[in-house]
């Protein structure tokens, strides 16, 4: 399983003002939270590239398999990798700590899915990284600062 954390943090005083923030301003950030991890969910499955098991039958008798070359998302096999892809918010401003939690590799139940780790990072053996998750954050990370300030900004005029 990968989980990606990621919190708000800053100087106490700002927590301290994040803990008395008003019940709409709490429900902007949400909301825009909320708005920022389905579309990160969207692109990280729509960058998992279909056609991994093409439909015509290879010379041991079995569909043939395309993998994605290194550096690129991997392509679905199974599409098991991909149902596990979701997010959730942890309670936010509940703590005076924004925790948004991007969560992958567990099927309903608690199967984790094995491969998500090695596809994303790589190994030591070999397998060189097929990067879905990483890039899909580094873009939003920096929308999801200049929204929180927006909304920090607009709420305290």
């Amino acid at each position: 399983m990968i989980k990606i954390t990621t919190s708000i943090t800053g100087s106490a005083e700002i927590r301290a003002k994040l803990g008395k923030v008003s019940a709409e301003i709490a429900r902007d950030i949400d909301a825009m939270l909320q708005r920022h991890g389905a579309q990160m969910e969207k692109e990280i499955k729509q960058s998992m590239k279909s056609g991994g098991r093409l439909g015509r039958v290879g010379p041991r008798g079995g569909k043939v398999v395309r993998h994605s070359k290194p550096g690129e998302p991997p392509y679905v096999q199974s599409g098991q990798l991909r149902a596990t892809i979701g997010f959730y918010l942890d309670r936010p401003l509940m703590s005076g700590k924004i925790e948004f939690v991007l969560k992958i590799g567990t099927l309903r139940g608690n199967n984790p899915v094995q491969h998500a780790a090695p596809l994303e990072l790589g190994t030591s053996h070999g397998l060189r990284p097929r990067p879905f998750l990483k890039p899909v954050v580094d873009r939003h990370r920096e929308l999801i600062h200049q929204d929180l300030v927006r909304i920090l900004q607009e709420a305290s005029k």
